[in-house]
């Protein structure tokens, strides 16, 4: 006879803060790179939307149907994005399902008005202050990485 498993509340934080990590191992090498070509590159986005999934499923069972659900409203929204602007790449698309997983269906669209605002701010800034023209390319990643971090842990501070 098997005895029921008890996760400790220990394990839960470990298991937040490990997840918090793996969200950065993939954001940090996702913004560093669309800053330097304007590029998001499977090679990161693969493995972590797989990592995110699996940590999900083996360490917050009860997350995963809200995150895998989080995780295609971002895909289905940033893909009307993509397809009616013609503004943002694949590789934000993509990334959009790393931030599902990772804010989950309660922080996804807060995410996305943090990237948005923050995007738009120093977008506007920029042009401002003549250091880009108003018809420029910026890269999204960074206010995506960006809104899921806070959106994320404004919810985990507050809501929880």
């Amino acid at each position: 006879m098997n005895a029921p498993r008890i996760i400790s509340s220990a394990n839960l934080i470990i298991s937040g803060l490990f997840f918090h990590a793996i969200f950065l191992a993939i954001a940090i090498p996702s913004v560093v790179v669309d800053l330097r070509s304007f590029r998001i590159p499977d090679i990161i986005v693969y493995p972590g939307i797989v990592t995110l999934s699996a940590l999900l499923a083996i360490a917050m069972p009860n997350q995963l149907v809200d995150s895998l659900i989080a995780a295609t409203l971002a895909i289905a929204f940033l893909w009307l994005i993509r397809i009616f602007t013609k503004g943002l790449g694949l590789g934000d698309v993509k990334f959009g399902a790393c931030m599902g997983l990772y804010c989950g269906t309660h922080a996804i669209f807060i995410a996305f008005l943090i990237a948005a605002i923050s995007g738009i701010l120093v977008a506007a800034i920029l042009v401002n202050r003549k250091k880009i023209m108003r018809t420029a390319r910026i890269p999204f990643a960074p206010y995506l990485a960006l809104g899921a971090l806070c959106a994320r842990i404004n919810v985990d501070f507050f809501c929880r």
